[in-house]
């Protein structure tokens, strides 16, 4: 039976999805493609069908987790809520909970693979600026609406907010250890929020 676009595009989502829990539970280092190609339940050839490479399959992880990014911070950004509850939506994304420890720290050391291999390779989607733009965008709508403090640069916050999101997972080994969680991460993301905010 002849395998249509539609097709060779589901599978290819399939090794995506299989590809990124491969990365959490192992790393990047460890994810084997023959393990990624059984839990998916295809060939090691289908992979490779795919994906010229482990980095080509990293890659296309980085670019379906991205549109999903961008797609969930696009709907925040578009609703019709106050721009500063959308500005903590928008900050808490970076921040997902998980159901046990020892995923949460998969997930983190994911996320400092990710982020070493964007900072090699380059961000060819440009997240972190969209990031940007989008928190100053509602940084200036609160400034608008004198909700924000002042003497407040909202292109620095907007940088900061960055910062916070993306150092929280950078140098999470270096956080004490009471506040080494993802969700301690968010509150000091969400209370720098705060601080700036009336």
């Amino acid at each position: 039976m002849k395998r249509t676009k539609d097709d060779a595009e589901l599978t290819k989502k399939k090794l995506i999805e299989f590809a990124f829990k491969e990365l959490i539970n192992s790393g990047f280092e460890n994810a084997g493609l023959e393990s990624i190609a059984v839990k998916a339940g295809v060939t090691r050839g289908a992979v490779y069908w795919h994906f010229k490479n482990k980095d080509d399959l990293l890659d296309s992880i980085i670019e379906y987790k991205d549109l999903e990014s961008l797609k969930l911070a696009g709907e925040i950004f578009n609703s019709e809520q106050d721009p500063f509850e959308k500005l903590k939506q928008l900050v808490s994304l970076n921040f997902p909970e998980f159901s046990s420890p020892a995923k949460e720290k998969r997930y983190i050391r994911m996320k400092v693979e990710l982020y070493n291999y964007l900072n090699k390779k380059g961000d060819k989607r440009k997240i972190a600026e969209n990031f940007i733009k989008m928190c100053k965008d509602l940084l200036d709508e609160c400034n608008r609406k004198n909700e924000l403090k002042s003497g407040i640069d909202t292109e620095s916050a907007a940088h900061t907010i960055l910062s916070i999101c993306a150092g929280s997972y950078i140098r999470f080994n270096s956080v004490p250890e009471k506040l080494r969680s993802i969700s301690q991460s968010k509150k000091i993301a969400l209370e720098y929020l705060n601080l700036i905010h009336k």
